[in-house]
């Protein structure tokens, strides 16, 4: 749970340039109310939502613990943008990166 909000977060800068993604954090109104509005509809679901949405409510402590697991997005972000090369391409068919280039599943024409 919560893990959405800082994959939203983290969406919002996806250059290697760009790796402190709370910049200009407060500067997006409309951003700041879809962040507010998933927080409180995840949080409504999990604690209303019952047998229809197949939950259990959390307590405080489970919460703040969805929370901490959740900031681990922001920081693997981090580390991909600062270890990863810009140029690499992953797919499913295969791999690409700068002139090598290694597919496992040929591409249906």
């Amino acid at each position: 749970m919560l893990l959405q909000l800082f994959n939203e977060i983290n969406a919002r800068k996806l250059k290697h340039s760009e790796a402190n993604v709370f910049e200009n954090f407060l500067n997006n109104p409309l951003f700041l109310i879809i962040l507010v509005s998933t927080i409180i509809i995840q949080l409504t679901m999990v604690k209303y939502g019952g047998k229809s949405m197949k939950t259990v409510e959390l307590s405080f402590k489970e919460n703040l613990l969805c929370m901490i697991l959740g900031t681990f997005s922001l920081i693997a972000g981090l580390l991909i943008k600062t270890f990863l090369p810009e140029n690499l391409i992953v797919s499913p068919d295969g791999v690409e990166f700068g002139q090598y280039a290694y597919y496992w599943r040929k591409s249906k024409e």
